[in-house]
């Protein structure tokens, strides 16, 4: 059901935020109904979203179930976020049918920082909002990519880092073979992925739309770009350059373990290895029972992995691994690469 931005300004922590803000937090925001004796979280539980109560009432009660709060609330008068913060403190219960404004907590926390920031941070808020409507592309990037899990000043720093680029059809936006430069969202579009082959037509590889990113291998690996990209229509990005790429993306969400951390996830059963080299050398060495998927095919592969496992990325320097854990872990996989490589192994 959709939630009016009015409603919002009724809860005392959303009060002081601009009607920009307001906007923003609303176009994501649903409005939930709930049945008596149904619970809205339990103590110690993690959640991704923070709950406004509109209508009903909820108690509030401690790991021995006792009532510690009662909070009652109608359509003229309504109260606070419950417990926005997470792991919960207490038990929430419906002792009515109640209805709650649900908005995701990644969002929330974004908004409301960046309402608190300086005059430069609200202008360009404002000039999201102007730019992006339904579907936004903040709100996508954050619910499909581990990037929604980092802090919230992290989050604003590489939001605001973020350059808009408008481009025509047919223009070309990557070379192969050139340095790394910039890291794409595409905000709006349509973009694809061509290898170059001398005396024919390129190669399609892939397409890219609303929501997708690509650029970072080269970013990450300090290779040349391997394949070429195009604007397939005319289409609005967001580019990040590499030094803040490298600085508020790479660096925090590439993990790595040593060869011990990593053989004993694997032993337990937790992990699996995760080889990421390019096929085609019958020689080289392998990991026992790894699975072989060539970085540059991890992005439509990648749905066959378990969620449910851990994965160790291997290769033989460590670079590979390096651009494969951050396409994992943006598709929701706790991934690590193996320090070092396999050379570092002697293989």
């Amino acid at each position: 059901m959709t939630v009016q931005a009015e409603l919002l300004r009724n809860f005392s922590s959303l009060r002081l935020l601009r009607a920009e803000a307001l906007v923003q937090l609303a176009r994501q925001a649903q409005l939930v109904r709930y049945e008596p004796r149904s619970l809205l979280f339990e103590l110690g539980e993690r959640t991704n979203h923070a709950l406004f109560l509109v209508q009903g009432t909820v108690q509030l009660e401690d790991a021995g179930g006792k009532p510690v709060r009662r909070l009652q609330a109608t359509r003229s008068q309504v109260n606070d976020g419950l417990e926005l913060d997470s792991p919960h403190r207490h038990t929430a219960r419906c002792l009515t049918e109640a209805s709650c404004i649900r908005v995701d907590s990644a969002l929330l926390e974004i908004t409301m920082s960046w309402d608190q920031t300086s005059s430069a941070a609200s202008v360009e808020l404002q000039e999201l909002g102007r730019q992006t409507s339904g579907d936004d592309w903040m709100m996508r990037l954050l619910q499909t990519r581990r990037i929604g899990e980092l802090p919230a000043e992290h989050l604003q720093a590489l939001f605001l880092a973020m350059q808009v680029v408008e481009v025509p059809e047919r223009t070309r936006l990557i070379a192969e073979g050139d340095a790394g430069d910039y890291f794409y969202v595409i905000d709006e579009g349509e973009c694809s992925v061509l290898r170059e082959r001398p005396g024919a037509k390129p190669l399609l590889i892939a397409r890219f739309g609303r929501g997708e990113c690509f650029g970072e291998e080269a970013l990450i690996s300090g290779e040349p770009r391997n394949a070429t990209v195009v604007a397939s229509k005319s289409s609005r990005l967001r580019r990040l350059d590499r030094a803040s790429f490298l600085k508020l993306l790479n660096e925090p969400m590439t993990r790595s373990l040593d060869f011990e951390s990593a053989r004993q996830r694997v032993a337990g059963g937790k992990a699996r290895w995760l080889d990421v080299r390019p096929n085609g050398d019958p020689a080289r060495a392998r990991m026992p029972d790894s699975i072989d998927v060539p970085a540059h095919w991890l992005r439509s592969r990648s749905t066959q992995l378990d969620p449910a496992l851990q994965y160790i990325c291997v290769c033989d320097n460590g670079l590979r691994s390096r651009v494969a854990t951050f396409l994992l872990q943006q598709r929701g996989f706790e991934a690590y690469g193996l320090v070092g490589g396999l050379q570092s192994l002697g293989r």
